[in-house]
């Protein structure tokens, strides 16, 4: 809610609040202090759904923008694994209109900072899409330039994610349909650690 939904729904209360108290303490009659409290309760009503109306649309054009945290995109498949003391998670997204997203998140759930110890002379992570057992896509292969970093100390509770589009097409450049495998891989010095799950593009 935007706060001057807030602020104007504080203020028309305080109409109603005031109206009440006209028609307690003024002249006139009482059934025409009644109908003028009426009417501005029906006035203060109208305010609030407005009011309402206008945070709906607020809310909207948030998400349109892309600024209100969601990003359109929602989890389709995912797995998890704990190594070398991190919490790893990759997820596969979509947005319902072609496009896709990896997501690879290394998180460190300790008090104490931990060594991310990256596979010497080799990518971090690489993506993949499979069906029926053959694969699809890469993301190495399809002209990505997937970053070769050093190790690194993560700090605690902290994440770092790696992230690659994916439009939808497979390795010829052909749409991919129906249901798949995707798969995520980090290359660690302790070993390659597979994450996958099934997914329908």
């Amino acid at each position: 809610m935007k706060v001057n939904g807030i602020i104007a729904r504080i203020a028309a209360v305080a109409v109603l609040s005031i109206s009440a108290l006209v028609a307690s303490c003024g002249g006139g009659s009482v059934a025409s202090d009644m109908d003028a409290q009426l009417d501005q309760t029906s006035q203060a009503s109208n305010i609030i759904d407005e009011i309402s109306v206008a945070d709906d649309i607020n809310a909207q054009a948030d998400i349109d923008k892309g600024t209100s945290g969601y990003d359109g995109y929602w989890v389709e498949s995912a797995d998890a694994a704990y190594v070398d003391g991190l919490d790893i998670l990759f997820q596969f997204k979509k947005n319902g209109m072609g496009q896709y997203k990896f997501v690879i998140n290394i998180t460190n759930n300790s008090s104490h900072s931990r060594i991310v110890d990256f596979k010497d002379f080799s990518l971090n992570y690489d993506y993949f899409v499979y069906q029926n057992g053959v694969k699809k896509w890469q993301a190495s292969q399809d002209s990505f330039c997937l970053v070769i970093e050093p190790d690194f100390y993560l700090p605690p509770y902290q994440t770092k994610s790696y992230e690659v589009p994916w439009d939808g097409k497979d390795l010829s450049n052909h749409v991919v349909s129906g249901l798949a495998t995707v798969k995520g891989k980090l290359y660690l010095n302790s070993g390659t650690v597979l994450l996958e799950g099934p997914a329908y593009i």
